[in-house]
């Protein structure tokens, strides 16, 4: 399916770190950063970092094939040997508020636009179609209008 150490779909930071499971309406996709972090978020020290543990996360992202797309993302902890602090390894690829990919975040903003229903963006995506509301909620507060009523939606 696909090699290994290769990007994910233009997701420059993760890279596939085993096989692809495939089911009937879904993918799971082993990932891992790309790259370990250069330096302390919190010191900004260049000096090596420990490895402090690890985690599996999954993460949501663009459906392919008409299958909805899960990434299986190891992420890594790390401890700065100058300042002590311990951290995740960022995810810049991944929306701060949601287990999903900004590119998804951003496909469901593009069909709430195009004004498909909720419950519709919901099944084509997989999500709860609270999800699908509160990304548009979201998305007038960011752009200053605040909450809009969309009716029969």
């Amino acid at each position: 399916m696909l090699a290994n150490h290769q990007n994910w779909h233009s997701l420059s930071d993760l890279k596939v770190r085993g096989p692809v499971v495939e089911y009937p309406e879904d993918l799971m996709i082993p990932v891992e950063r790309a790259a370990f972090p250069a330096y302390c978020p919190y010191c900004g020290s260049g000096e090596p970092l420990y490895k402090h543990g690890c985690r599996e996360q999954v993460v949501l992202d663009l459906p392919v094939r008409q299958k909805h797309v899960s990434l299986v993302i190891l992420r890594k902890r790390y401890k700065c040997r100058n300042c002590g602090a311990i951290f995740w390894e960022e995810l810049s690829n991944v929306d701060r508020k949601r287990r999903m990919t900004k590119r998804l975040v951003k496909q469901i903003q593009e069909l709430i636009i195009a004004d498909y229903s909720f419950v519709e963006i919901a099944n084509f995506i997989g999500v709860h179609e609270k999800t699908v509301r509160n990304i548009y909620k979201d998305c007038f507060t960011e752009a200053g209008l605040g909450p809009v009523p969309r009716g029969g939606k």
